[in-house]
């Protein structure tokens, strides 16, 4: 029979409490962890007596071995962590004692054991904050270091509850700056810096809500002079350690102090400060916190209008770019991590000078070589999707100096300024003169036949060229879909596109997103939806539109299955091509999209049926203009025999197609103009 925990007596729930407690360090793990699970279940519905046993418990077996003590101080930890809220002062007081005394009964540093006393006391932090830094503050004595974990446990408790513990931080670091001269063990000054960079980044926290910082009367300059002369010790002692690890710790912690020191004071340390971080990089193989503080500094050299970083900038902008150039590892987190601070260097930089900044870049893009320009435009995209106010002015400048890319031969180069344009898209660069060659590219890029022989040398330079093909078309299918105000530098530009013989590969994606604009129009009966072929010269004409509509859609499977999109063209433009062909195409076109689609659902394919439904359609299309003149116009427009061959040399099917077309143009334009077949 089981019992909840209602129906049994208190002194027999903490019999059952206590059994498990004695218990919970079994050798067999399974044992341990259902133990563990089973006091925190129970501890979820009461909560005061599992701690309070938990407390005796540890206070009365004073001898229990460590790993036994551990288990006890998580179980702790856990429930506290579920009921932090609800824990009474009294009860928080006895748990804070206890965790102190179990953070320091030994001198040496035991791990385990310590991190599990600082875990249950950072997590009383959380609500009872004053009272866990009241009790360790009695732990610091003068002139005797304190317990490394001591001071561990200081730094979390500052970014764990910020609100409380900053008020008291004056206090705290009263006590603690006059020990950092003093401390000579390595691991001693790593745990200082630690804390300070917990400290700084605190109270950084703090101040950023104002009301709350302005409510707890608390300035910046509060913390100035402590706060600088805990920098002094890491810049001109800690720094010049000979351990990575401190010296990584240390510059983490400056990164952070900076961010509270005087502007005088920071911009009469830029000259040694910022050559003394760049230094690190040759130390270290992973950049990650140095980057990080270079970051830093940077951000709050620019916040407090220090002069000195001018004249550091050229140099400075050099050792950045060749650290954008350093291939990223995505899997590793910190190597992602480094290139995202080395991103962000770059963006501070530019919101404070932002023409020596461009100016830098586009310079890089003058050398050919593809591991100078690729890094430059990954920070160029950076920085268009992330400074778009510093750049405003910039932005015709940065047009210009891409087009120098425009003919790039280098598939990753092609490839990252694929992704520079859509950026640009977003910020509105391709409105600006030269924009349209921004998305001229994206289409060539859609036009790469991955497996003509002139490109490909072998199967991966054909799987290469297909995802850069691929990702082109993503990208001119996002910027006519989801960028509102590009439709007015798309349309009707992008009909352009859809003549060319060149582009045949890219016909599919460009009707698609003609397709999707023009039909928008169309609905709404935009103003700018009617097109002035006379003006816009261009454009190819109506009768060369639908000779070249009509041969695209008379192959529906080839160009990654154009045929949808193309006759989703067809119906959106035709209004356009000859008011007569509105009620035909308006009729048929939905029936050639039904039959496109059963086809694909079916799995089969009849080409010469789909053919004959085409030129059907073609032939109507005379029937309904029946105009001399338009006729003439569609039988210039297609061209002689020898013309039409020679276009489509390089698409067999392509050229079958417009042969049917254009016989039947031959045929209808020689009964208007029978001279000219003579």
């Amino acid at each position: 029979m089981s019992y909840s925990l209602g129906q049994v007596g208190r002194s027999q729930i903490e019999g059952i409490i206590e059994s498990l407690l004695g218990a919970s360090c079994d050798r067999v793990e399974e044992t341990r962890d259902a133990i563990f699970q089973s006091v925190v279940d129970i501890g979820r519905k009461r909560h005061t007596m599992v701690l309070k046993i938990c407390h005796t418990f540890l206070t009365k077996h004073n001898k229990l071995p460590k790993p036994h003590r551990i288990i006890l101080l998580k179980l702790m930890e856990a429930i506290a962590k579920e009921h932090i809220h609800d824990i009474s002062g009294d009860l928080a007081s006895e748990l804070i004692i206890l965790g102190s005394s179990e953070l320091t009964n030994s001198k040496e540093v035991v791990p385990d054991w310590q991190l599990a006393a600082s875990g249950l006391l950072s997590t009383l932090g959380i609500q009872h904050a004053r009272m866990v830094l009241q009790e360790l503050l009695t732990k610091f004595k003068p002139g005797v270091q304190p317990h490394y974990f001591v001071v561990q446990t200081l730094g979390q408790l500052a970014t764990s509850n910020a609100a409380e513990v900053v008020p008291l931080l004056k206090t705290v670091m009263a006590r603690m700056l006059p020990m950092l001269g003093a401390a000579k063990q390595e691991n001693m000054q790593w745990v200082f810096s630690n804390a300070i960079a917990r400290f700084c980044e605190a109270i950084l926290d703090f101040l950023a809500d104002e009301q709350r910082a302005a409510n707890a009367r608390i300035r910046p300059e509060d913390f100035e002079g402590e706060v600088y002369s805990a920098y002094e010790q890491l810049f001109s002692v800690w720094l010049l350690s000979r351990e990575s690890r401190l010296r990584l710790a240390v510059a983490e912690a400056i990164g952070f102090a900076v961010q509270l020191c005087a502007p005088s004071a920071l911009n009469d340390q830029l000259p040694k400060l910022i050559p003394g971080i760049v230094q690190l990089y040759k130390k270290h193989q992973e950049h990650y916190f140095i980057s990080q503080c270079l970051c830093m500094v940077l951000d709050a050299s620019r916040k407090k209008n220090c002069a000195n970083v001018s004249a550091l900038l050229d140099n400075l902008l050099v050792v950045l770019h060749q650290h954008a150039s350093i291939p990223v590892d995505g899997s590793s987190a910190t190597s992602v991590k480094n290139h995202n601070e080395i991103l962000r260097c770059f963006a501070v930089a530019t919101k404070g000078y932002s023409d020596r900044v461009i100016s830098f870049l586009l310079s890089r893009l003058e050398v050919t070589q593809e591991k100078i320009r690729v890094p430059t435009l990954e920070v160029l995209k950076h920085l268009i999707n992330s400074c778009d106010d510093e750049l405003e002015d910039k932005k015709p400048l940065v047009v210009s100096g891409l087009k120098i890319l425009l003919s790039e031969q280098s598939v990753k180069v092609r490839r990252i300024l694929g992704q520079v344009i859509i950026a640009m898209a977003h910020h509105h660069y391709l409105s600006l003169e030269g924009g349209d060659l921004m998305v001229e590219f994206v289409v060539r890029q859609c036009a790469i036949d991955p497996n003509a022989k002139a490109v490909t040398k072998q199967a991966s330079d054909a799987a290469t060229l297909k995802t850069l093909r691929d990702m082109n078309d993503s990208v001119l299918l996002l910027i006519t879909t989801t960028i509102t105000h590009m439709e007015s530098v798309l349309w009707p530009y992008l009909i352009e596109f859809i003549a060319p013989v060149d582009y045949t590969l890219a016909a599919g994606i460009v009707c698609r997103c003609v397709a999707t604009i023009g039909a928008k129009k169309r609905e709404e009966e935009a103003e700018d939806y009617d097109i002035n072929f006379d003006e816009l010269v261009n454009l190819p004409k109506p009768p060369e539109l639908i000779g070249r509509l009509l041969v695209l859609a008379g192959n529906p499977r080839n160009g990654q299955g154009r045929g949808e999109h193309v006759v989703n063209c067809m119906k959106a433009l035709v209004p356009i091509l000859h008011e007569r062909l509105v009620d035909l195409w308006d009729a048929i076109v939905p029936k050639l999209l039904s039959y496109l689609s059963e086809q694909s659902e079916k799995g089969t394919w009849d080409q010469k049926h789909w053919e004959d439904l085409m030129l059907k359609l073609l032939s109507r299309s005379l029937d309904y203009v029946d105009n001399e003149e338009w006729l003439m116009e569609l039988g210039a427009a297609l061209g002689d025999k020898e013309k039409v061959v020679g276009r489509y040399s390089n698409f067999p099917e392509e050229k079958v197609g417009i042969l049917h077309v254009s016989i039947y143009g031959w045929e209808s334009e020689y009964h208007v103009n029978p001279d000219r077949y003579s």
